[in-house]
Order: C-alpha cells, then structure tokens, then sequence
C-alpha cells in the first residue's frame, strides 16, 4: 500500500480515528484514577564470595553472581515473606490479605529484585502506599539476608553480604505512572483505527455493485435492394427467362420476336427475354 493511499484513507476517516483515540484515552485516564499511588523504596546488597586455594578471583566472582540471582529469587518466596514480618520491625501485617495464596500475590507484587548484570549486586525495590511503610519492609528484608543468610545456603562463612545503598524512598508516587498510561492508550486506540479502517476498506469494496455490461446491440446485415421489374404499357408481366446472349445473337430477331421502341429487350408472347 502507497503513502499517499495511506495517508487519503486517514483523511477520509479521520472523525473516525480521533472518536477511538478519544475513547482509549479516556479509558487509559479513568484506569489510571483508580488505582492507587504508590511509592517506591529502593536499595542495593553486594554478594560476595572469598577466595581459597580451590577457588580463583574469578571462580569466586561467577559463584557470587549465581548466588545473587539465587537470593534475587529467595526474596519473593513465602518463607522469606513470613522471616520478614516477623523480623521484629513495626509492619503493619493487616495490609496483606489473611489467605496464603493472597499474602504471597500480594508480596510478589509489592517486593521487585534484579541481580545486575555481570554483577553480583542485588536491587531490590519495594512498592506501597504508605512511603514509611516501605523503608520498614526495605529494612526488614536487608536485615534477614544480613542476620540469616546462613539458612539459605550451606557455604558457612565464605559468603558476605554488604549493604551498598540505605533503602531511599521517593518524594513522589511513582505508580500509577501517567505519561505511559497516556502513551499506551494512543498506542491501543491507533493499532484499534488501523484495523477499522481496513476493515472498512475491505467491507467497502466487497459491497461495491459491479457495473453492468452493455448490452451488445446485433447489428442488421445490410440487404441489397432488389430492383423489381415494372411492366411497361401494353406488356404482360410475365417470368423472366433468360437466354445466353450467343444463342441470342445466332437466332436473330424473328417473326416471334417483337423489339419495342429498338431496345436490346425481346418479348415472345408477352415473355420478356433478357439477354
């Protein structure tokens, strides 16, 4: 499909596409009010591994990495959710749901951890309402990986956990996020008028009534005029016979044969002789 083909189906159904445009965007506003602000606290942990005689730099620095993204999943698993309401830091536990299946929903949700790459440093980012509230889960979980990290792993002492970054909370809610709602509902309502407008197309042209053929009009075969014979005065009509002019011109005009007004016609009783 051309550009300029394009760009005249646009035109065309433009009040169309700005009605759907409109449409999504106000849905994307309306989700967007719905849902409640919340804020983000985030902070970092270094894993680290100690050398030995078995064990290189660099050995030790991929055994660190694997153990990293090892606690980056331990983070959100149920047990360690229960190691940190109960680690002793004043969490409001009435803000999860009472049944597992939604506590742990409502944790994985809330608590986000990445292990940076080619690193063995864990992010971890924790979502609430209230921005206090946060920096004390924050606390809580940096506190049980350095209190009992031992537990989730058997390596003894050879493992250390150092705090990179203090959990630091933002100034402002940064869900629900308003420019990419924003973002998204034009991405929804151009991808939704692209579709309509080719099935408008198509269906248009499906419908199209084709033109009737003309009809072709037989043309009438041209057909000689006949010249009749008209009898002059005094002669009987008669059948017409004609005579080969040589035998014709051997007979020669006789009694039987009358020549009116010296023409090359000859009558034998009332008959008409042509040559």
């Amino acid at each position: 499909m051309r550009s300029k083909d394009c760009l005249k189906r646009i035109f065309k159904n433009w009040r169309i596409i700005a009605v759907i445009l409109l449409a999504t965007i106000t849905v994307s506003l309306i989700a967007t009010s719905l849902q409640k602000p919340q804020y983000v606290a985030r902070g970092r942990i270094l894993i680290t591994q100690k050398t030995s005689d078995n064990l290189d730099m660099y050995k030790a620095s991929q055994s660190a990495e694997r153990l990293a993204m090892l606690f980056a999943k331990i983070i959100k698993s149920s047990t360690f959710f229960k190691d940190v309401l109960n680690s002793g830091f004043p969490i409001d536990k009435s803000y999860f749901p009472k049944g597992e299946k939604d506590s742990r929903e409502k944790w994985m949700e809330m608590v986000n951890s990445r292990v940076s790459t080619d690193t063995s440093i864990i992010e971890i980012d924790v979502y609430h309402r209230d921005a206090q509230e946060a920096k004390r889960i924050l606390n809580a979980i940096i506190y049980n990986f350095s209190q009992k990290s031992k537990s989730y792993y058997n390596l003894g002492d050879t493992v250390g956990i150092v705090v990179l970054d203090t959990p630091l909370v933002s100034d402002r809610p940064v869900k629900p996020n308003f420019f990419l709602n924003i973002i998204l509902g034009l991405f929804i309502g151009l991808v939704i008028s692209a579709i309509f407008v080719l099935w408008q197309e198509q269906s248009g042209s499906q419908k199209k009534p084709e033109t009737p053929a003309e009809p072709q009009i037989p043309q009438t075969p041209i057909i000689p005029e006949e010249k009749i014979w008209q009898p002059e005065a005094g002669q009987i009509p008669g059948p017409e016979i004609k005579i080969p002019e040589a035998e014709l011109a051997d007979a020669g005009p006789g009694p039987e044969m009358i020549n009116d007004q010296g023409q090359n016609d000859y009558y034998i009783g009332g008959l008409k002789i042509a040559k």
